[in-house]
C-alpha cells in the first residue's frame, strides 16, 4: 500500500521493490500500458473535466493530454 497517495497512479519495480509515482495532480484512474509496456495511458480530472492523458514511463516527459480541446468537442458532438 502507497500511504497518502490517493488517486495517483504507481507503477511496482520489482527488481528494487519499490513503487514509482508516476502522477502528482487531480484525481487518475483506470491506467492502462500501451507501447509495449514503454507508456501508460490514464484517466485525470487534474484540469476539472475528466481527459485521458499518455506519459512515458522513463520519465522524460509530463503526462500529455490525448485529445487537443478542439477534439475533444468534435468527439462530444457526434
Amino acid at each position: 500500500q502507497v500511504t497518502g497517495a490517493k488517486d495517483q497512479v504507481h507503477v511496482y519495480d520489482f527488481r528494487r521493490g519499490t513503487f514509482d509515482r508516476l502522477t502528482l495532480q487531480g484525481g487518475n484512474f483506470f491506467p492502462v500500458w500501451v507501447d509495449a509496456g514503454e507508456r501508460i495511458v490514464f484517466c485525470s480530472n487534474r484540469d476539472g473535466a475528466i481527459r485521458l492523458y499518455s506519459r512515458r514511463l522513463d520519465g522524460t516527459e509530463q503526462a500529455e493530454p490525448l485529445l487537443t480541446d478542439e477534439q475533444e468537442a468534435l468527439a462530444r458532438s457526434l
